[in-house]
Parts: C-alpha cells; structure tokens; sequence
C-alpha cells in the first residue's frame, strides 16, 4: 500500500480540481461582463481561426511572430486583413482582444489604463525597448505617466 495513490483520492482530487476551474472560469466571465456593462462595450468580432485544438495555431503565430520581432507588425497586418479595429481570438482557453481603434488605444493608454493590462508585451517587446514606459505595466505605468503629465 505504500507508495500507491489510491484511486477514489486520485478521482476526487481530479474532480475538486475540475469544479475549482469550472467556478474561476465562472467568475472571470461574471467580472468581464460586469466590467463590459460599466464601460459600455460592445460584442468583439472574433478572429477567424483554423479549427486547431484550442487556439494552438494562434499560440504558434504569437510565438513565431514574437520570436522573429515582428509580433506588432503581424498584428497590424491581421487586423488590416481582417477589416475591424478592434476583435478577439481564442489562444489555449483564453481570450485575447486586440485593437488598432484610436479610442480604444487611447482608453487603454491614458484615462482607463488601469483596467488593462499589457499581457505579453514586455515579453515581446522588452529586448527592444527596456525598462520604459512602452513596457511599463501597473504601478510602474501610473508613476510613468504622472510624470509626463507634469
């Protein structure tokens, strides 16, 4: 017996974890809508995807595209392709909105920045630009910003 994970554990252990996921992703979506109610959002277009299992096409292009540092660049080109703003797409179980809208860019970056968060662009977009107000996310982005404004 020693050494062997019992089975109705392992099962319920597996089961806990399931529900555990089922109410985060339960609450997240409660909190998204909520926060698409105050701000008055409308439905995204999502971003026609191939039927790759659970978005791996998108994770593979976000990959290449980051790698190759042309990440910003292929976005564009897509939402150009695409002919909308502002849409999201799928990437393994999660949604990611991208736009190019000018009020939106704007909410984003100055009067509501701190809904939003930047996801992986200090990643992508560290190398390259530093430590600086680009890449600057949360309490660093507000500090940024309160001194350019002063």
């Amino acid at each position: 017996m020693g050494g062997i994970l019992n089975p109705k554990i392992a099962l319920a252990a597996i089961g806990v974890a399931l529900i555990g996921l089922c109410i985060q992703y339960v609450l997240k979506t409660i909190e998204e809508n909520k926060f698409k109610r105050a701000n008055g959002c409308l439905p995204g277009r999502q971003y026609p995807q191939s039927r790759w299992l659970f978005g791996l096409d998108k994770l593979v292009d976000i990959k290449t595209s980051s790698h190759e540092k042309r990440f910003l660049q292929t976005g564009m080109d897509k939402a150009k392709k695409f002919g909308h703003d502002t849409f999201h797409a799928s990437v393994m179980g999660s949604q990611m909105t991208m736009t190019i809208d000018p009020e939106n860019v704007k909410a984003i970056l100055t009067s509501k920045f701190e809904d939003f968060g930047l996801g992986i662009r200090k990643k992508a977009f560290g190398p390259l630009l530093g430590e600086g107000i680009f890449v600057a996310d949360g309490k660093q982005w507000e500090h940024s910003r309160v001194c350019i404004q002063q």
